[in-house]
């Protein structure tokens, strides 16, 4: 036998490999004559080993040049933490202040109270507005106790500061009670007005007392009680 045949390289049939992962490259045949012998198979083992090694490290390096850049460089892009600049407290002025909703249910009587910004910047409302009723004679009622909740909601956690931005609104609901309470043989006379001062601000707004699902004014039987200002999505 003058000339001998050896497989170069290894495919998915060299189970004489200790892993398989280097079996992905194509397998070929090479001819050596046999006047090499005994040495000239030894260097060619040789010299296959070392390919294997060195395909083994130049897929680690790879590997951890793609993890390295997996690390440093995120898939999603990502925003510095920084102290946001809180808008200026909305001033009453730029402020639309009206009740949009009303209603009226076991004894509870009330409405919502909308804050709409219609000047051209952004302005932030923080905590409970005020609200005091005001009969036909001019009596006026002390402020409305500040609650975190009513019958008519909000049913939220927490105090939240928000900003309006232009023709943005957030929202508050008050609500009162219109059956005398013990010791009342009757209601005193309810309120024809609400004067209502935005939280952060000074200068109030009177709008009507009327309250058109009720088909009457806000009654005046016990003290108003009114939320803090929320998301519109937040009222019911």
């Amino acid at each position: 036998m003058d000339s001998y045949w050896i497989k170069v390289g290894a495919g998915p049939e060299c189970p004489w490999l200790t892993s398989r992962r280097y079996c992905r490259y194509n397998i070929r045949w090479r001819h050596y004559p046999m006047r090499y012998g005994i040495w000239g198979i030894t260097l060619t083992m040789a010299a296959l080993s070392a390919c294997v090694t060195a395909s083994h490290q130049t897929t680690n390096t790879a590997s951890s040049a793609k993890a390295s850049k997996a690390i440093s460089s995120p898939a999603f892009p990502t925003k510095t933490a920084a102290s946001p600049r809180l808008a200026t407290a909305c001033k009453t002025s730029a402020l639309q202040i009206t009740i949009v909703h009303t209603g009226v249910a076991a004894g509870t009587i009330g409405g919502v109270i909308r804050f709409a910004n219609h000047s051209a910047s952004s302005c932030s409302l923080h905590g409970w507005p005020t609200v005091i009723g005001v009969t036909a004679s001019g009596v006026r009622s002390v402020p409305a106790a500040h609650v975190h909740s009513t019958m008519f909601g909000p049913f939220v956690h927490g105090v939240p500061t928000l900003t309006l931005k232009p023709r943005q609104a957030a929202e508050a609901v008050f609500t009162g009670t219109d059956n005398p309470t013990q010791g009342q043989r009757a209601c005193p006379p309810p309120y024809r007005f609400l004067q209502i001062i935005p939280p952060g601000s000074k200068s109030a707004v009177t709008v009507s007392g009327w309250l058109p699902y009720a088909n009457a004014y806000m009654a005046s039987c016990t003290r108003i009680e009114v939320s803090m200002v929320v998301p519109r999505t937040d009222v019911p």
